[in-house]
């Protein structure tokens, strides 16, 4: 299956508990998508933010009526490093990234868009470090 390239109206964004859930208008992604899968989200038509990021589906409301939607859920605390959904999932046994993690590879990323330089795992580990201290 090749992926699905939509423009997304944002329905609704809300606070759940300690988190955020965004809803966003998008059939063509709804008629095929299920929870648990990804999207990689570009805000804004301008490339003034170049990095998509992805998010997982909450929960998905198939194409009918009015058209399909897609709600994510997402923890906006980078810092600390082990946010309430971090150590949730950590403790469910999941595979986990911190937000100092998400940080640092977006810094890593970005100064090589900039640069044309792509820094080393270790010197991306070594930054993301010295930010910290």
């Amino acid at each position: 299956m090749s992926p699905v390239r939509e423009l997304c109206e944002v329905l609704e964004r809300r606070r759940v508990g300690e988190y955020q859930a965004l809803t966003l208008a998008a059939p063509q992604i709804a008629a095929t998508a299920r929870p648990g899968q990804f999207v990689h989200l570009l805000a804004g038509e301008d490339r003034s933010f170049p990095l998509r990021r992805p998010f997982s589906i909450h929960r998905v409301e198939r194409p009918g009526g009015p058209g399909g939607s897609v709600e994510v859920v997402f923890d906006v605390v980078a810092f600390p490093a082990r946010t309430p959904l971090v150590r949730l999932a950590e403790d469910r046994g999941r595979a986990t990234i911190t937000g100092a993690e998400v940080i640092a590879l977006q810094a890593a990323e970005q100064f090589a868009l900039y640069t044309g330089v792509h820094p080393t795992d270790e010197q991306v580990r070594r930054a993301s470090e010295f930010s910290r201290s």
